[in-house]
Formats: C-alpha cells, structure tokens, sequence
C-alpha cells in the first residue's frame, strides 16, 4: 500500500499493491463509503476527488472480505 499522493486540484492517488482484490478506498472526503479501486498488474489504483485537505485525509482501505486494512505507509493514524 502507499500513501495517497496529491494530483493537481483537489484528488489524490490511492495504490494498493496487491495481487488479489477486489479493493477499495474510503475515507472522510466521501463519508467512509468504499470507491472501487481499478486494478493493475500486482496492484490496484483509484483518483479520487478528496475536496480541500488541510488537515490531512483520513481513510482505509478495503481489501477482500470487507477487511478494512489501515495504509502501513500512511504518515500518521
């Protein structure tokens, strides 16, 4: 997994490396409903629009199972 990376305006990034799925990302920016994550080769990704972040993102993602896994890269819990 990795820490959601800032795009121009106002989304961002999401990656989980993971060769099974499906995942998803949820979080505060869209009151904690999981949005599917595409997936890649060994990986699955997501941009999603987060709005104004001044205080950071909160959010998880959703592996397999509805296992709600917290980011080991994130900066902070």
């Amino acid at each position: 997994m990795l820490t959601p990376q800032p795009t121009q305006g106002d989304t961002a990034w999401f990656v989980a490396w993971s060769d099974t799925g499906p995942w998803s990302v949820a979080g505060d920016f869209d009151d904690w409903v999981p949005e599917t994550m595409t997936e890649g080769d060994g990986f699955w990704w997501a941009q999603i629009h987060v709005g104004n972040t001044p205080n950071g993102l909160l959010y998880k993602l959703v592996g397999p199972g509805e296992s709600w896994v917290a980011d080991p890269f994130a900066r902070s819990y």
